[in-house]
């Protein structure tokens, strides 16, 4: 043999062989839904008049009383060229001009009311009635 290092040690072969183990797997769960019970959030909103920011009730309800679209609508099929609401001590007043069949001539319809909307409905049963006999 030739020259071997003192500190050589001749390679043993073995029969025990090393065999990787596979990652171990976890299960893992999915589900499509929440789950059955779930705490319910208490949650509570402030109303309008806790934040300052509501109209008096009065005044929002006649807001939404009027319907100013069908109001311009029946005016202006009835040839309307002015109309005008005011508001009086007892309620409202609503005055409306309308041209007569005679050139020149104005008639004027007027209603008065404690709220908008009856003024309104009022004065426009005036203009119906007119019209049906024209």
């Amino acid at each position: 043999m030739g020259f071997m290092p003192a500190n050589f040690q001749p390679h043993l072969q073995s029969n025990n062989q090393i065999v990787a183990q596979p990652p171990v797997a976890t299960k893992q769960v999915i589900r499509a839904q929440a789950p059955d019970q779930v705490p319910a959030a208490k949650f509570s909103m402030p109303s309008p008049e806790q934040l300052g920011v509501a109209m008096p009730v009065s005044a929002s309800l006649q807001a939404t009383e009027v319907n100013w679209i069908s109001v311009h609508q029946k005016l202006r099929s009835a040839g309307s060229v002015s109309f005008q609401t005011d508001r009086t001590q007892t309620g409202f007043k609503f005055t409306c001009m309308i041209p007569e069949k005679k050139q020149g001539n104005m008639h004027r319809f007027e209603a008065s009311a404690p709220t908008e909307q009856e003024a309104i409905h009022q004065m426009l049963k005036q203009v119906d009635a007119w019209l049906a006999v024209q």
